[in-house]
């Protein structure tokens, strides 16, 4: 017979009740504790998810929308990651060749700016990741982990959201959701915009068959006025339409509130993700048929 020391029952026990919750409750982290962890649950979405039809790329900025009520019918993947550039999640979408109908690139600062520690990082990592274990044992799942799954419940608690009935009295209107940006032949475009990589790996989704929107979510901070603008010539350059939270937000006069003084909280994350869903809404209704039956 086997003698179980209090060390094993505890472990044993431990394993039970994680397995209840997140096997049994269907109970998930929704947060993370760092950057790195944050960003492999997003990898993990899209590892896992069976409909991939709409792709968010983009930075922390873009992670703060998360698939909820509003957008998971949409079939939304959001692949904003944190402390990476929009380049980064494209290369991961490349590498695993996916090609979303709709494919949605973060409008900021960070849109055109140059790979760093942490895009490289998250490449090398991205040989090691495992989807089929993802995707038939749960538990090894970056949204199983227990401390994520603390720091969730923490994060929840800490910053409570607005009952339903707020949000919908900020429904979008029919025409206020897109600016379309078609390109204008007499318009001098930089060459950082007509060589950056960023235009040419959206270029090549294009030529998949991918309809390219660029988001503009708020953010808190003063943003670096030049490379938002030269962000704003790559989705001219490649006559994609802008769909513009923070426009929509100070038209609607909605104070939009951060965590840190850049990033969204809850309340406004959830806020735009209705936004985005009613703008992507839209959008697919007008869009050429064959895209709309695809959903």
């Amino acid at each position: 017979m086997i003698k179980l020391t209090p060390v094993s029952m505890c472990f044993l026990l431990f394993t039970f009740i994680h397995i209840l919750l997140t096997e049994g409750c269907g109970w998930h982290a929704t947060y993370a504790e760092s950057n790195y962890y944050r960003n492999l649950q997003q990898i993990e979405h899209l590892m896992t998810a069976q409909a991939k039809n709409v792709v968010l790329v983009g930075s922390s900025i873009g992670s703060r929308v998360h698939p909820n009520e509003f957008l998971s019918d949409l079939g939304f993947i959001n692949l904003g990651l944190g402390g990476t550039v929009p380049v980064t999640a494209l290369k991961i979408l490349q590498r695993e060749k996916i090609t979303p109908q709709l494919l949605l690139v973060e409008l900021s600062g960070a849109t055109l700016a140059e790979p760093k520690k942490n895009d490289d990082l998250i490449l090398r990592q991205q040989n090691k990741f495992n989807p089929l274990l993802w995707r038939y044992i749960p538990v090894t799942r970056p949204t199983s982990r227990p401390s994520s799954m603390l720091y969730s419940l923490l994060k929840i608690a800490k910053e409570p959201v607005h009952p339903m009935s707020w949000f919908e009295k900020y429904k979008l209107n029919a025409n206020d959701h897109i600016i379309s940006n078609a390109q204008d032949g007499s318009y001098s475009f930089s060459d950082e915009v007509k060589n950056s990589e960023l235009v040419a790996l959206v270029k090549s989704f294009k030529n998949q068959g991918s309809r390219i929107l660029f988001v503009h979510l708020p953010t808190g901070r003063n943003r670096d006025i030049y490379s938002y603008d030269i962000a704003q010539q790559a989705a001219i350059y490649l006559a994609s339409d802008i769909i513009d939270l923070d426009a929509i937000s100070k038209n609607k006069n909605v104070i939009i509130n951060y965590t840190d003084g850049l990033h969204l909280d809850r309340t406004s994350a959830i806020l735009c993700s209705m936004w985005l869903a009613q703008a992507i809404s839209n959008f697919l209704k007008q869009a050429d048929p064959h895209l709309v039956r695809a959903f």
